[in-house]
């Protein structure tokens, strides 16, 4: 694993299975983000149900929950992908 010197961002050159590896959760993690989801979208569900008459704060933090869930349902699918491909991998080895 390298990392990218010239990114803005801290971003790092994984190999396949690097990249395998860090989207692999145990059921106890996927349970822990499968909370903080719920979380959020129980926050969604408590802003006023008039979208047109939400703060300008409001709508900041309405928009920043829905990326926050966003990112967070990005990693369970993204590692959904990856362990069927293994799956799938590992079939046509045998």
């Amino acid at each position: 694993m390298k990392a990218s010197i010239l990114s803005s961002f801290i971003s790092f050159e994984l190999t396949q299975e690097e990249e395998t590896a860090a989207y692999t959760f145990n059921d106890c993690q996927i349970a822990g983000i499968q909370n903080m989801i719920a979380a959020y979208a129980e926050d969604i569900l408590r802003v006023s149900v008039d979208r047109d008459e939400l703060s300008v704060e409001e709508q900041k933090k309405l928009a920043y929950t829905k990326g926050n869930i966003a990112s967070l349902k990005f990693l369970l699918d993204r590692a959904d992908v990856l362990a069927e491909a293994r799956k799938e991998e590992e079939s046509q080895q045998q």
